[in-house]
């Protein structure tokens, strides 16, 4: 690999080993308080190929994360369509029109306002969505709730909530049936083991694609 090495910031605290740490395509050494420069340079030029790999799959990464500027005419992904922003006389709330998502365009705040629209339309849609699914695999759900998490799509609680991250609108239709089978199979298993997992697929037997989908391009659901 000839791709030179980042910039590398090392941090060292009362912890015995060396660690490095690669995250949003910036790299950390984590070393002892009283471990020489040297060994730990040669720590890093051991891993060196490896630093540079993640530095680039994580840039890779990030690149592909669309920037949103809530600008007059911005292409904003909906299910299987895109809706179109528009800003009209006023400070009025957004509001679905057809193809176009239409925005007071004195508005203060108008990517809160955006998200606030997402967010609803998130919870009419998976609630109806749900209550459909629910009624064919005959389970029963207590409440749907739908917020943004950092590190999930769903959340099945033992109490029987099923809770979304609104985010996941921004995917196709396909993707959102698969995640409201994935948490409604929960209400039967509580586990990811071969017997949740064949349920899964006997309602949704292309969980696989959805999945690798989710997998590839969660990162870009993005608001």
């Amino acid at each position: 690999m000839t791709e030179a090495l980042p910039d590398i910031q090392v941090r060292r605290s009362k912890r015995r080993s060396l660690a490095i740490n690669v995250k949003a395509g910036e790299v950390e050494v984590r070393a002892p308080l009283g471990l020489v420069r040297e060994e730990i340079e040669a720590f890093i030029w051991q891993k060196r190929n490896w630093i540079v790999r993640k530095v680039l799959e994580q840039r890779q990464v990030l690149a592909e994360i669309p920037q949103r500027r809530y600008q007059q005419g911005e292409q904003l992904p909906f299910l299987d369509a895109h809706l179109t922003l528009e800003f009209i006389a006023g400070r009025s709330k957004a509001r679905r029109v057809g193809a176009r998502l239409l925005l007071g365009a004195d508005c203060k705040d108008k990517s809160a306002a955006v998200q606030a629209w997402y967010r609803q339309a998130a919870l009419d849609y998976l609630s109806a969505e749900a209550q459909k699914l629910a009624a064919e695999t005959g389970v029963h759900y207590r409440d749907i709730k739908v917020r943004k998490m950092k590190s999930r799509w769903g959340h099945c609680t033992s109490m029987g909530v099923l809770q979304f991250n609104w985010l996941i609108m921004l995917a196709p239709k396909a993707v959102v049936n698969y995640l409201l089978v994935h948490e409604l199979c929960h209400l039967i298993y509580f586990d990811h083991g071969p017997l949740f997992w064949a349920k899964v697929e006997s309602i949704c037997p292309d969980y696989k694609a959805q999945c690798q989908w989710l997998n590839q391009h969660g990162h870009t659901l993005v608001l």
